[in-house]
């Protein structure tokens, strides 16, 4: 994870009677938790670890932090943390099946006009570019008009003098 939503007033107000170093070492956990997006373990050397303190510092400080987590088959799991992991997951799930259907919208469509539009012209500038050849205002009518029948397969490879050898 590359960043969380941090509501600062709400943590100043539960976290208004811890000191100084209390309060660093809860923001660290809050920090842990939230980067692998799992409950911290419910150990205090895992916990010292964690915070990059000796076990005395740690245990210093515990009776201030653990009632802020609750303990559930061996680990800490802090409520506001879990709420904000499942909106994200929501969050992501949603702009997934957003993508998803506009991926599917887009490349569904066998005959994109717009994919045309893009083609035909770009094509056009490279058989005059390369070959010095002029399009009469006929031919360049019927390369706009590309119909259903012919797929943009057939239309690049009759621009790229393909079409002749297949």
């Amino acid at each position: 994870m590359k960043w969380f939503p941090w509501y600062p007033l709400e943590h100043r107000r539960d976290t208004y009677k811890l000191s100084l170093t209390e309060d660093g070492a809860y923001r660290r956990l809050i920090d842990e938790y939230m980067v692998n997006r799992e409950p911290l373990p419910d150990d205090d050397a895992a916990l010292a670890r964690i915070l990059g303190v000796s076990s005395e510092d740690w245990l210093a400080v515990a009776n201030s932090i653990r009632p802020f987590f609750k303990s559930q088959n061996g680990r800490l799991v802090h409520k506001r943390c879990e709420c904000e992991l499942r909106a994200q997951d929501h969050r992501a799930e949603r702009y997934s099946e957003r993508g998803k259907k506009a991926a599917f919208a887009k490349y569904s469509r066998p005959n994109d006009l717009n994919a045309r539009r893009m083609l035909v012209p770009a094509t056009r500038h490279n058989i005059t570019r390369h070959t010095s050849y002029n399009a009469s205002q006929s031919e360049q009518a019927t390369h706009q008009k590309v119909g259903d029948e012919r797929s943009l397969a057939d239309i690049i490879r009759q621009h790229r003098g393909l079409a002749d050898s297949q």
